[in-house]
């Protein structure tokens, strides 16, 4: 029974993360656009990795 409250719990948690992430940043009076600029610095370096040691 546990499994149908755990589920929909990860299911919403994931996919509202961003969602609020951008809200509570709007909240304190920084820019939600530096969400979005984590995201590109976190896929740069998985690109440096791949091009430097060629593997995931």
């Amino acid at each position: 029974m546990m499994i149908y409250i755990l589920i929909p719990l990860v299911y919403f948690a994931v996919a509202l993360d961003y969602v609020y992430r951008r809200f509570r940043m709007q909240e304190h009076g920084l820019d939600p656009m530096l969400v979005n600029r984590t995201r590109r610095g976190a896929r740069k370096e998985r690109e440096e990795y791949k091009r430097d040691y060629g593997h995931e």
